[in-house]
């Protein structure tokens, strides 16, 4: 519910016009063709349609991913049907850039068993050296779309995992922890985003 003494419905966002402060979006995000639901990503980029679902969902979970290779080669791969595989977002490394791909309430591929109930953002860089791939930059803007799904969709972003980093696979309840890594989804086998991810640091950004 947004409260307010009047609203402006012209804009992506609605507005508190007493305040200039943005609240809520308005949930107009279709396939193909968006538009962007976050307003700081440059462009919504949809996925060539075998690698996504029109099926409407209502995530309670978001999934953070390292792509294994770049940001751009990221993008090409989602929009390549051989693939079979999306997520919502895209990120940048050196300065936390993002592109859309698909609508919050739309299935992505990239959990598996959970891409119904999961939002999940991709992070330019390799496990291996993730030391170097994940930039503050990246944090930041990685925390400030968390925080931007998680109001979307009424997740509890206090709920994020706040351990040390991990190696290999670590399955969590989603009762109990709703922002984590690909590793700690169930019935995956992924490591990603791996030891290199400050998770103590993402979490301070992404609970404020």
């Amino acid at each position: 519910m947004v409260t307010a003494n009047q609203l402006d419905l012209t804009q992506e966002f609605v507005h508190n016009t007493t305040s200039n402060t943005p609240q809520l979006q308005q949930l107009a995000c279709s396939m193909p063709t968006g538009p962007k639901e976050y307003s700081a990503a440059v462009t919504f980029d949809a996925p060539d349609p075998a690698n996504y679902s029109t099926v409407t969902i209502a995530p309670y979970t978001i999934a953070i991913h390292d792509v294994e290779g770049s940001y751009a080669s990221c993008i090409s791969w989602f929009n390549n049907p051989a693939a079979v595989v999306s997520a919502h977002y895209v990120m940048r490394s050196f300065d936390g850039q993002v592109t859309q791909m698909v609508c919050h309430r739309n299935r992505a591929y990239h959990v598996a068993a959970e891409n119904s109930y999961a939002v999940g953002i991709e992070h330019e860089g390799f496990v291996a050296q993730g030391e170097v791939w994940y930039t503050n930059a990246m944090y930041q803007s990685s925390a400030n779309l968390c925080k931007f799904i998680a109001a979307d969709m009424g997740i509890n972003k206090l709920q994020t995992y706040d351990g040390p980093p991990i190696s290999g696979l670590s399955p969590m309840s989603h009762t109990c922890t709703k922002i984590k890594g690909h590793q700690m989804f169930p019935n995956n086998s992924h490591s990603d985003p791996g030891p290199g991810w400050d998770w103590p640091a993402s979490t301070n950004l992404s609970t404020m």
